[in-house]
């Protein structure tokens, strides 16, 4: 598998890290979670 780019990890991955630490949840907080693991298993 490729790594993710690193656009991608400041893009998503670091906000969402800090939203779930913040307890936020909405739903596309958890598109974006589910995009993610798409973007991995694909």
């Amino acid at each position: 598998l490729e790594a993710r780019p690193l656009e991608l990890d400041s893009i998503y991955a670091l906000p969402l890290a800090r939203a779930e630490q913040e307890g936020i949840d909405t739903p596309s907080i958890r598109m974006l979670h589910a995009l993610l693991d798409l973007g991995e298993t694909g």
